[in-house]
């Protein structure tokens, strides 16, 4: 906690001129890289590029990596991810029901979940 406030604090310093590579500059933090785990890496792949479309960068030991509009996405190949029970990712759609029907046309299956309002699109 107190890094990432120190981090903060630099950044409204623009008059602070810093060396570090690490620092953040008078133009802010760098750009931002997404990381999501799999321990199916050929099952992410298609269901990123194909699926939801984004555009693939590179497939190493390590991730398979896209481009999300500008955004990074790191798809880091584990052997055993942790299941977050929260949404991870997401984006900003302007028709999310268009969006919803895409992907699903596409192979998406969406989850209803008890407690929060949903559409029959699962949209909330």
């Amino acid at each position: 906690m107190a890094r990432r406030l120190a981090v903060y604090r630099c950044c409204r310093r623009a008059s602070r001129r810093l060396t570090s590579p690490w620092s953040c500059s008078s133009a802010g933090p760098g750009q931002l890289v997404a990381f999501v785990a799999t321990r199916d890496p050929a099952a992410a792949r298609r269901f990123y590029e194909e699926v939801v479309g984004l555009t693939l960068v590179s497939d190493d030991p390590f991730a398979v990596v896209f481009d999300s509009a500008g955004t990074t996405l790191r798809v880091t190949k584990v052997d055993q991810p942790t299941v977050a029970p929260y949404t991870v990712l997401g984006w900003e759609v302007d028709d999310i029901g268009a969006a919803a029907s895409d992907l699903r046309a596409r192979g998406a299956t969406f989850e209803h979940f008890d407690g929060i309002e949903q559409s029959d699109d699962a949209v909330w």
